[in-house]
């Protein structure tokens, strides 16, 4: 099973869970240590994770962050064509307490699968990001390299 296959439509079924995740993660790692084993470290195989740095792997988790962060990117500049799913996001209301800086509101719920869905996963994301990163603006290939640099271990 290769990583497109992994990768495929994560924006829609992104897993919450840890054991989800990590059975996920699992996959990644058993082809890590099959290229440690056949093509080796200089210097030595030691675990997985010094594969996944000389090699330069991030995680499946992280790739997911970025595949998120591109797809409300590209959605809301317009490189995507879904005037349903922008109207989903809606722009928090600015209020006179400074404790909660946020972008775009989320839903308040306590079903996990509700908490954990698209939209809110992505609305969490966007509002720890929004202060550093300018999502309205800007071109694809400015914003990649920076979101990457941002999410990713091993840009």
């Amino acid at each position: 099973m290769g990583r497109p296959i992994l990768e495929y439509g994560t924006v829609i079924w992104s897993p919450y869970t840890d054991a989800a995740c990590s059975r996920i993660e699992k996959i990644q790692s058993k082809l890590c240590k099959c290229i440690g084993y056949r093509y080796g470290i200089p210097g030595g195989y030691n675990t997985v994770s010094d594969v996944y740095e000389y090699y330069n792997i991030n995680s499946l988790q992280e790739r997911r962050q970025v595949a998120d962060m591109l797809f409300f990117f590209k959605v809301m500049n317009g490189l995507i064509d879904a005037p349903d799913i922008i109207s989903i996001f809606e722009l928090a209301s600015v209020g006179p307490s400074l404790r909660h800086n946020r972008l775009l509101m989320t839903t308040k719920t306590t079903k996990s699968y509700v908490f954990n869905g698209p939209h809110n996963r992505l609305a969490r994301l966007v509002n720890s990001l929004h202060s550093d990163v300018d999502f309205y603006s800007g071109s694809l290939s400015v914003f990649i390299p920076d979101i990457k640099s941002r999410l990713l271990q091993y840009p």
